[in-house]
């Protein structure tokens, strides 16, 4: 014969916290959008036939800040398209990384590695 015994169990309600509709709406707005339209109007560099660097400048997605991107396109017969090659950086290292160009620049001129593509 089993027995069957009986728990009392206390059941204590639990606090739901809900938000207004006014404070999900605002939460809604504070975040990015998933994807951005491009700040500036793209700029390609032609490097040869087949070949370019793509420059342009989006927003990120996480933080929503100004982000510099240099892509490689490639049009060949098998693919064209971006490819993985590239580098994405912040806005604000924009002219630090001119200034470095520049210097960079500078130094070959005065080399006269230059030279070497002049017709």
């Amino acid at each position: 014969m089993a027995l069957k015994v009986a728990h009392k169990i206390k059941r204590t309600p639990i606090e739901v916290k809900s938000e207004k509709p006014a404070e999900k709406a605002e939460k809604r707005r504070k975040l990015p959008p998933d994807e951005y339209k491009d700040e500036l109007t793209p700029v390609e560099v032609v490097l040869d036939e087949g070949n370019k660097l793509v420059v342009s400048v989006k927003r990120d997605a996480e933080e929503g800040l100004p982000r510099v991107d240099v892509r490689h396109y490639v049009t060949s017969e098998r693919y064209t398209g971006f490819t993985k090659k590239g580098i994405n950086f912040s806005l604000a290292n924009l002219l630090e990384l001119l200034d470095t160009l520049r210097n960079v620049a500078d130094q070959c001129e005065e080399k006269g590695l230059f030279e070497e593509f002049e017709d």
